[in-house]
C-alpha cells in the first residue's frame, strides 16, 4: 500500500544534518513552526471569546437589551 500526502501514518523521512550550521537552522525552524501555532491557536481562542454572544450579553446586559429593542423596531418599521 503506497502511503498517501498527509497520512498519519506513513513513515516519515529523517535526514540526519552531518551540518551542525545546518541542525541549528533546522531546530530554529521547529522553535519557531511551534511559536507560531501557539500564537494562532492563542488568537483563536480569544476571537472566539470575544465574539461569543453569551458572554457579551452576560457582561453588558442592559446595553445587550437596549440593542435587541432597537433592531426590534427598525425590523418591525420596515415594509
Amino acid at each position: 500500500m503506497k502511503p498517501q500526502p498527509f497520512d498519519d501514518e506513513a513513515p516519515t523521512l529523517r535526514v540526519q544534518a552531518r551540518d551542525p550550521a545546518l541542525a541549528q537552522a533546522e531546530a530554529e525552524v521547529q522553535r519557531t513552526r511551534a511559536l507560531v501555532m501557539r500564537s494562532a491557536m492563542a488568537l483563536r481562542d480569544a476571537v472566539v471569546q470575544r465574539t461569543d454572544w453569551r458572554q457579551i450579553v452576560g457582561r453588558q446586559p442592559v446595553a445587550s437589551l437596549a440593542v435587541a429593542f432597537a433592531v426590534g423596531l427598525w425590523w418591525g418599521s420596515r415594509k
